[in-house]
């Protein structure tokens, strides 16, 4: 996270001194646009969290953009350039070369701090007075000093005036300036304040965002608790319902086991029936067979005979019936009780794995209320920093 900065010196050189300050200490907690007295209206305030200026520059840009969005640096020559200026003979008058009696003010405030008042010091500032003013105090000055951004070589003393100056003048510029412990420590508190901020709000921001999806995790959750929890329920009533089913086939597959003993039973009185009924057949011969020889004494009983021997041939025939209906039921029976232990097979084999779905879904409702739990935890607290922060001690 980043401040974002708009640099603003008087020209290039003195941008430049800004950048270098921001470079060497917010290098890692801010990011820069560079611009100059000439452009910074082109730049939209807004995007920008701090304006940074000169000193002599502050309460203009404060006019402009409200004291809680700027802040100003001052910066001081070496202590190269001051003792070069102490070496000026005493008494002479030294131009202070600026483009506004503020900046010039600036440099004519340490040359003071420096009790360097052997000389007399004129501020020209040549974007306030006038030309005529200018170019009579450069024509016949001795000694001009400045910062680097004014008095260096293709900078405004020479690309301006240089057929002004005298043959004899000595230009001190100053070398690249440096800023004051006090700004920089300004500087680094109201940036390190503005990442501090920033940071809180997007920790709100980050927390609410936490607090607004943990619910809506938290809701899907409970719906799909709910969901398996009455899936698990389902399959507990469908389980019962197998296990019943299972008794009822169990109890069709006995009664098909009986049913083919009672068919096999029946089968052997049939066999029973048919030979008796043989038996019987065989001896109505033998009764007829007697009774004619007996002549007309045994007619009556050849005639019983006949009829025993044709009740016999009926009994032969139903018997035979009866075995071939018993046959078709045998198959059918023989057919019926394999496919009734497969059909409990199955529904066993079926209720086994619904049991264990059923405690699969018991395993995640349970795993589910867990997690409902510890989303609360994130909710409470989010809700808990979210109050914290909204409501400071």
């Amino acid at each position: 996270m980043s401040v974002n900065l708009l640099l603003i010196g008087a020209n290039d050189a003195t941008t430049a001194e800004l950048v270098s300050l921001v470079d060497a200490t917010l290098s890692t907690t801010a990011v820069y646009q560079k611009a100059t007295l000439s452009n910074y209206h082109n730049y939209d305030a807004a995007n920008y969290d701090l304006i940074v200026c000169f000193t002599n520059r502050y309460d203009e840009m404060v006019k402009q953009y409200g004291k809680e969005k700027v802040v100003a640096v001052e910066f001081v020559p070496p202590t190269d350039f001051f003792v070069g200026v102490s070496r000026i003979p005493e008494g002479e008058n030294v131009i202070i070369f600026n483009n506004s009696t503020s900046g010039a003010n600036v440099m004519l405030k340490f040359l003071k701090f420096y009790k360097l008042d052997h000389v007399t010091y004129q501020v020209i500032p040549f974007d306030e007075c006038s030309d005529t003013q200018t170019r009579e105090a450069l024509s016949s000055a001795k000694y001009i000093i400045g910062t680097d951004g004014y008095v260096s070589s293709g900078k405004a003393l020479y690309t301006k005036y240089s057929h002004l100056l005298r043959p004899d003048v000595h230009v001190m510029p100053s070398p690249p300036r440096s800023a004051t412990a006090e700004s920089v420590s300004a500087l680094a508190q109201i940036v390190t304040a503005i990442n501090s901020d920033k940071a809180l709000q997007e920790a709100r921001d980050i927390s609410k965002k936490l607090a607004e999806q943990t619910k809506e995790i938290s809701l899907i959750t409970q719906s799909a608790s709910q969901s398996i929890e009455d899936t698990a329920n389902t399959i507990v009533v469908v389980n019962t319902k197998l296990a019943a089913e299972v008794k009822n086939v169990q109890v069709t597959n006995g009664m098909a086991k009986e049913l083919s003993e009672a068919v096999e039973q029946i089968g052997n009185i049939t066999t029973a029936i048919k030979y008796i009924a043989s038996e019987t057949n065989l001896l109505a011969l033998n009764a007829t067979i007697e009774a004619a020889r007996a002549g007309d004494h045994g007619r009556g009983f050849a005639v019983v005979a006949s009829e025993v021997r044709k009740l016999s041939d009926q009994s032969n025939k139903s018997t035979d019936n009866i075995r071939i209906s018993i046959m078709d039921v045998q198959k059918v029976v023989d057919q019926i009780v394999p496919a009734l232990q497969r059909t409990v097979d199955e529904i066993i084999k079926t209720q086994a794995e619904v049991e264990r779905i059923s405690l699969a879904a018991q395993e995640e409702s349970r795993a589910m209320s867990e997690i409902i739990k510890k989303l609360q935890v994130i909710v409470d607290v989010s809700e808990a920093l979210n109050v914290a922060e909204n409501h400071p001690e």
